[in-house]
């Protein structure tokens, strides 16, 4: 069986050299995965990664030399990295999300990220539209063709400069590993959890307080076993710009609850804002309505993802191009933060009528943040959600691909070391256990 494998590697390893003699072709590029090619069928057929990626033959003409030539059309090359780099954010260990995202390398070999590379290692975003963009992230090694549309904003945010002791605009690893566990933290929970850093019930945290709690958070950090390999480094002084910020520069002030539930507010904020300038590359003020499908869907099952990228390809132009501001894309973030609520509302409904409509699902919004959807989103929604188009939402689906996106596990499961067995285990419980020691 070895030999036949072995054989299967060597021959795509001989086509490969042969199609991209114009670029060096490493161990990752004949890794195989799949492509759909006719979006109406299940007609996929399998290529190695470099099959994807950019490439020049000796033969490409001036044009494609500029643009890059590739074997499969964009639409299938995104589809395929997208699910690619799912895989990636749900599998990997922190350094190995870190490694694939950052697009900054600096002198010494060592990668660091842009506010833009975060977004892109924390939430599942497609490539905007309008952008050329294929892929968010690269292996060492890959060509890495960066959206000249990224904004300034993508690449320098004022937010991050909290965590950037160093002033250099990027986010090292020690810095990420932060931030990732300051996401940890569900916003429906800051209160408890200040409770549990405030160990002497004083009201406020000393630095001594904030670093029992995040060193002992950090350390439980999944499987980061690769650090040699990767080249990156976990400095502590890299982690001192947001102690500077809360603690101040001797380290003597004090945390209160009212600066870091704002923090936390303002962090899950930024990445809502971060998300919306991905999809307004061409900065208009607004994203079309395509984007904000794909936005729906990024964090769906991966055994559905195909099901509903196909449901975007099929959705009508007029729905296709509908306009969702920035204010409209705050709304529904807001919805999606209070997932909890909007599932028992939807529960009750479906329990009552065995259906949920237009209007049933417009009821509940509006119960939970005082103000219907805008007619264009649920217009969006619906098209994904209710394939029959028979105004009864696929309501589970819909609420899974939000409680995947924001629920109290998306970051805690998948980058914090909470396997314990139990499916609910939340961050609370995490720190709560670390007390118990």
């Amino acid at each position: 069986m070895w030999r036949r494998v072995g054989t299967l590697f060597v021959g795509h390893a001989r086509k490969l050299n042969r199609a991209f003699r114009g670029r060096e072709i490493g161990l990752a590029d004949l890794a195989l995965v799949p492509a759909r090619l006719n979006a109406s069928t299940n007609d996929y057929r399998w290529f190695p990664l470099a099959a994807l990626c950019v490439a020049v033959p000796l033969s490409a003409s001036a044009e494609e030399k500029k643009e890059g030539w590739h074997l499969l059309d964009l639409d299938i090359r995104r589809k395929t990295f997208f699910k690619y780099e799912k895989r990636i954010r749900d599998l990997s260990p922190p350094d190995k999300v870190f490694d694939y995202f950052a697009s900054i390398t600096g002198d010494d070999g060592t990668r660091y990220m842009t506010p833009a590379d975060l977004l892109h290692s924390l939430v599942a975003v497609y490539p905007a539209e309008g952008s050329g963009a294929e892929r968010s992230g690269a292996l060492r090694g890959d060509r890495r063709v960066q959206s000249p549309l990224i904004s300034d904003t993508m690449k320098s945010s004022d937010f991050f400069k909290q965590f950037d002791a160093d002033g250099d605009g990027y986010i090292s690893f020690s810095e990420y590993l932060m931030i990732v566990t300051f996401l940890a933290i569900p916003l429906e929970d800051v209160e408890t959890i200040f409770a549990m850093f405030d160990d002497d019930d004083s009201g406020a945290i000393s630095l001594e307080e904030f670093l029992r709690v995040t060193t002992a958070l950090r350390s439980r950090l999944r499987r980061v076993s690769h650090l040699r390999r990767t080249g990156l480094q976990t400095d502590k002084d890299e982690s001192q710009g947001l102690l500077l910020t809360f603690f101040g520069p001797k380290g003597q002030d004090q945390l209160d609850l009212k600066h870091f539930a704002a923090f936390c507010t303002d962090l899950h904020a930024e990445l809502v804002k971060l998300e919306f300038l991905h999809y307004d590359s061409k900065a208009q003020g607004y994203i079309p309505g395509i984007s904000f499908a794909h936005s729906l869907v990024s964090h769906c099952r991966m055994q559905t993802i195909d099901q509903f990228l196909t449901r975007i390809d099929r959705m009508p132009d007029a729905v296709k191009t509908l306009k969702v501001t920035w204010k409209e894309f705050q709304q529904f973030a807001q919805l999606r933060q209070n997932v909890h609520k909007l599932a028992v509302a939807l529960d009750f409904f479906y329990s009552t009528c065995a259906r949920i409509g237009r209007a049933d699902f417009q009821r509940a919004v509006a119960k939970i943040l005082g103000q219907p959807l805008a007619e264009d989103m649920v217009d969006i929604i619906f098209a994904i959600y209710d394939a029959d188009q028979d105004d009864d939402l696929a309501y589970k689906d819909f609420l899974y691909a939000l409680q995947k996106r924001e629920g109290n596990l998306i970051y805690a499961k998948q980058m914090l070391d909470l396997d314990s067995g139990n499916e609910g285990e939340s961050v609370f419980s995490s720190i709560k256990s670390l007390f118990a020691k």
